[in-house]
């Protein structure tokens, strides 16, 4: 798999968990993942999933690797559909149309409540995170907002306002998961310095859709590229960059999850078809005893 797409689609699982009140699961599932060495991966989940469909007693370390066989499924899920509807429409995948976490789903499932686009310099974009910030409190909005950055690149911001918090979340960095306190706009903009021009949808969870009466913060029109505002937004050089290993890593993960995943379902087919051959056997023998054993009339 694509670590791009593998990075992509863990982050729309973060969205969901976000809005679903599940972060904190969420989280606990990307570290135990880290903790576990690549080459083990496969076997220690499919060990643990055995054991739970045999209804043997798990160990704390075993439920961990179900859900995160869940996790490696679900993110699979997102792949094919958004794939099947790439394949479909024959344009960019769309992110909310895709497998919904239980949590969420409880809540109605996601809705986009607003959207915003154009070229900023970070200090216009800490202003426009503060603005709606602001707007959320001033509006008495009490439940997890999220911002999918530009539909597919790997990173999304969200605003807990119970919480008074920043989120950001994407593979590509470590840790995956960074919380900023309210008031620290100014350091999101310094997250997304290198994504312009920016895109952002803006989403909640559809059973709090009615309260949401934050639109006219959305409503300015994009603002034209400038060469000074692309030399402030463009993507900072580093000297090296150990976040994309990471990815890599959670790509490595999965297809070895995949992997595992397609050899047994080989297997099961394999045993399936042996299956059939030997009660076809079985049929053909009880016929020809019948066939035998049948009384003749001369």
């Amino acid at each position: 798999a694509d670590p791009k797409k593998i990075a992509e689609a863990v982050t729309q699982l973060g969205m969901q968990a976000t809005l679903g009140g599940d972060l904190e699961n969420f989280n606990k599932q990307l570290e135990e993942m880290s903790k576990i060495p690549v080459k083990e991966f496969a076997s220690k989940i499919n060990d643990a999933v055995k054991c739970e469909k045999d209804k043997k007693p798990l160990t704390n370390e075993q439920r961990t690797l179900v859900e995160i066989n869940n996790f490696c499924s679900d993110i699979n899920q997102i792949q094919k559909t958004q794939s099947a509807k790439a394949t479909a429409s024959n344009a960019p995948p769309q992110p909310f149309a895709v497998t919904m976490l239980e949590k969420l789903e409880e809540k109605g499932g996601l809705k986009k409540v607003g959207d915003f686009s154009g070229t900023y310099t970070k200090t216009e974009l800490a202003g426009h995170f503060k603005e709606l910030r602001e707007s959320l409190e001033k509006n008495n909005f009490r439940h997890p907002v999220s911002l999918d950055i530009n539909g597919s690149a790997a990173l999304n911001i969200s605003y807990n306002p119970k919480g008074k918090e920043w989120t950001v979340m994407s593979i590509n960095q470590d840790p995956p998961i960074q919380k900023i306190p309210a008031g620290s706009e100014e350091k999101l903009a310094v997250k997304l310095s290198s994504v312009h021009p920016l895109t952002a949808n803006v989403c909640v969870a559809a059973n709090y859709a009615h309260e949401w009466k934050n639109e006219a913060i959305f409503k300015k029109a994009p603002q034209p590229v400038s060469p000074q505002k692309e030399q402030l937004n463009a993507p900072q050089k580093t000297a090296s960059q150990p976040h994309h290993s990471r990815a890599g890593r959670f790509a490595n993960f999965f297809n070895r999850y995949m992997k595992s995943q397609a050899a047994k379902d080989q297997h099961s087919t394999a045993a399936m078809k042996k299956d059939k051959v030997q009660t076809q056997k079985a049929e053909n023998v009880e016929e020809e005893s019948q066939a035998t054993n049948r009384p003749k009339f001369r």
